[in-house]
């Protein structure tokens, strides 16, 4: 009897011991889906600030070409002969592109 007894004692320590594991898991598990979840949040946030950036940059790139538009109407580019010009060929390239 006094080896059933024992017996039954370890099986209690054993579940006790599991319970502990078990609430261990779970307590994990939360944690876990705690940061899943506030990952979530973070990636809709940052998804709406992308768009809103994206959005003012459109916005800047219209009034810049609005500007360059303007500026081009208003000021024109002046021409002058190759042998006293001074503009680079790459400053050449910008002008004759625009």
């Amino acid at each position: 009897m006094s080896e059933s007894t024992r017996e039954v004692e370890n099986g209690v320590v054993r579940a006790n011991q599991a319970g502990q594991v078990l609430e261990s898991i779970t307590q994990a598990s939360d944690a876990v889906f705690q940061q899943a979840s506030q990952a979530t949040k973070a990636a809709v946030q940052m998804k709406s600030a992308v768009s809103e950036l994206v959005g003012v940059v459109e916005s800047v790139s219209a009034v810049i070409e609005e500007n360059t538009a303007a500026t081009e109407k208003c000021l024109p580019i002046p021409t002058k002969s190759p042998s006293r010009s001074r503009t680079s060929p790459a400053s050449a390239k910008r002008i004759r592109l625009q």
